[in-house]
């Protein structure tokens, strides 16, 4: 309602008679335009066209109302997710995981590395906490700490790779090497330098054991995982980040002044950071894999891009349908096309817009309404989180379609896991950091990114995706 009363007074009296007739042309145009992506809309979300074989997404267990791991399965099982990640080694989840289609890594919490770099503890964890559910339960690799070089316990750094060393010698002597593989997650903040990609550099206080632990994965065949988050880019400096590049929308892009390679996104120019990181300490032939990435669907009024507006395509219906009213150009759009139509519709909103819909709202809250969606549609304040995240993650999913790789390493198909499974409602700090999952605890969609379109896929499908636990589950 701020709109009404930033913009109005500059409006003559007689604003609409003088607008009508271009009003009514381009709202002519948009209301073709809608019903063109209305199309474009069914034919991405409804009928199976996402299948992605490399996609993981972060089920996290810091939550007071999560569902029980059983129906967990039963919904990774109607998505057809066939890969799974958790931050812990739950017996239940590795229990009711048994004989499943699921594979699983599982992780040694932080606190335990201190203890597990002893080769003998270690091989105890690794008798009590894997052995005994493989290979009923398909795990598949052991992930030791997570965030290690970045923990504010700047102590767990010198643990990281002797207890890397321990977990990987427990399985060569219990003969489950050849199936299991160590690794451990990493922020990006272990990297001092990534921007351009070509002068990624390693924090020079984590170079000493970041090359031992180089050397651990370039012997035993592991991967480097990275946590990267564009939208924190976006968040820290959005005037000097363009939202569509680390959207994966249409954009110029960069080009690298010293490889000359073009990046249209940054996520990709983050992981060749690693990249180039890696290099510098000699290391070339390890495969990066982002181990979290994602964007939160709702925030606190001062996190940027997690304040809530709305969409283009939602704004663009909202401006449509009230001009229906304001100026009686258009009748009675279909709400349910809308709401077909729009990848996020907030219930605030549905409240807001059914008076619309109804055509009982009065003139002035209209305007408002009108001009609240115009500066939107015409780019004069930020868009909605829910928005945001729903753009984010279907453009991944769209790349992830083509199995494409990055600039740098364009012949290996990039394996990316999203962030998160569920909201969870237990987890600290600012609003956005319990609103990055796509489903809400009930198991109901907290905004469409087309993954529903897998449950109606047939069970002859090849389609998957991976799932991965965010964070360490709560202590009863």
């Amino acid at each position: 309602m701020h709109s009404l009363f930033v913009f109005l007074p500059h409006f003559p009296y007689n604003f609409p008679t003088l607008c009508i007739s271009s009003i009514a042309t381009f709202s002519t145009t948009i209301s073709m335009i809608f019903h063109v992506f209305l199309l474009l809309s069914l034919c991405f979300s409804d009928y199976g066209v996402l299948r992605v074989t490399s996609l993981g997404i972060n089920y996290g267990q810091v939550g007071s109302n999560l569902p029980p791991p059983d129906k967990v399965l039963d919904l990774l099982s109607s998505l057809k997710i066939t890969k799974a990640k958790i931050y812990d080694t739950n017996p239940q989840i590795l229990t009711t995981f048994a004989n499943s289609n699921v594979e699983l890594i599982v992780t040694v919490e932080n606190q335990m590395l201190s203890v597990v770099m002893d080769p003998q503890q270690a091989l105890q964890w690794v008798t009590t906490h894997v052995q005994p559910y493989f290979p009923a339960t398909k795990i598949t690799e052991i992930a030791v700490g997570n965030e290690v070089f970045t923990d504010d316990d700047t102590s767990l750094i010198g643990y990281l790779v002797p207890a890397m060393v321990s977990i990987h010698g427990a399985l060569v002597q219990l003969g489950l090497d050849k199936y299991i593989q160590v690794s451990t997650p990493n922020s990006l903040a272990v990297l001092q330098e990534s921007f351009p990609p070509s002068a990624g550099s390693f924090k020079s206080e984590v170079s000493g054991i970041m090359s031992q632990y180089l050397q651990f994965l370039a012997n035993t065949g592991s991967p480097f995982w990275i946590n990267a988050y564009p939208y924190f880019a976006y968040k820290d400096a959005p005037d000097n980040v363009s939202l569509d590049y680390v959207l994966f929308n249409k954009n110029p892009g960069m080009v690298d002044p010293y490889t000359k390679l073009h990046y249209d996104n940054m996520l990709y120019a983050q992981v060749d950071a690693v990249v180039y990181a890696m290099f510098r300490l000699g290391y070339s032939g390890i495969e990066v894999r982002v181990s979290e990435t994602g964007w939160p669907s709702k925030g606190d009024p001062d996190e940027v891009g997690a304040e809530k507006t709305c969409d283009w395509f939602y704004c663009s219906a909202l401006y449509i349908d009230s001009l229906s009213v304001v100026f009686g150009l258009i009748d009675n759009l279909d709400y349910l096309l809308v709401l077909r139509f729009v990848a996020v519709f907030p219930i605030s909103e549905f409240r807001r817009t059914s008076v619309i819909f109804s055509q009982i709202c009065d003139w002035f809250y209209c305007s408002a309404l009108y001009i609240d969606s115009l500066s939107v549609v015409f780019g004069l304040i930020d868009s909605a989180t829910p928005a945001n995240a729903a753009v984010y993650n279907r453009n991944l999913l769209r790349r992830q379609m083509k199995k494409e790789g990055t600039p740098l390493r364009p012949n290996t198909r990039l394996e990316v896991y999203l962030f998160a499974l569920f909201n969870e409602d237990m987890k600290p700090g600012p609003t956005s950091e319990r609103n990055y999952g796509l489903f809400e605890p009930d198991g109901t969609i907290a905004y469409n990114v087309g993954l529903s379109a897998l449950s109606t896929t047939p069970s002859t499908s090849t389609s998957s995706f991976f799932l991965t636990s965010s964070a360490d589950k709560v202590k009863s």
